[in-house]
């Protein structure tokens, strides 16, 4: 599984451009930033998720009916993520179904760059490891309750309403124009 690690550590840039591609083309971009480096922000969170499950796990690891799959360090960081997406007020199936075409960006990567005789472990621990991040935050998501999903969606909306406020507020007592440039 070393060179997982390693097609994983060094594409980080392919994968961006793959996850990107797949959402520009399925209309998943009308709900997410266009930006690369907010991308990259999920790729290199996610790949670190996968690392530390290819260096946890000595095998494929499986998925028995019994275990947490939310203490899972392999699944941390897709539960933080689908628990700020939901406070924003994105579905599961929205965020689930973006999911799968990340999932499929580092498949992808591994058909493309993966040695012939490494490719099909490499393809199946990966399923492995993405099928225990979904079912994680899916328990995760199933344990919020309708008003726990309302108070987050009202505070969210209140934090949005006080920053978008506060730099109104902040550009209209300037005395002079003001002209900013990236």
């Amino acid at each position: 599984m070393d060179q997982l690690i390693q097609l994983i550590s060094k594409n980080e840039d392919w994968l961006i451009k793959r996850v990107l591609g797949y959402a520009k083309k399925l209309g998943y971009v009308k709900y997410t930033s266009m930006h690369k480096e907010d991308w990259r922000l999920s790729i290199s969170g996610l790949s670190g998720s996968l690392v530390k499950g290819i260096e946890l796990y000595n095998d494929i690891p499986e998925l028995s009916p019994d275990e947490n799959f939310v203490d899972d360090p392999l699944t941390d960081f897709g539960c933080v993520e689908a628990e700020k997406h939901r406070q924003r007020g994105i579905t599961l199936s929205m965020f689930l179904g973006l999911m799968k075409y990340y999932k499929q960006s580092y498949i992808d990567l591994v058909d493309d760059k993966c040695k012939a005789k490494d490719k099909e472990n490499c393809k199946l621990f990966l399923e492995r490891c993405f099928d225990r991040i979904e079912i994680a935050f899916c328990q995760e998501w199933a344990k919020t309750d309708d008003q726990k999903l309302f108070k987050e969606l009202q505070d969210t909306n209140r934090q949005l309403v006080n920053e978008k406020n506060l730099y109104l507020t902040s550009f209209e007592s300037f005395q002079e124009p003001v002209i900013l440039l990236d």
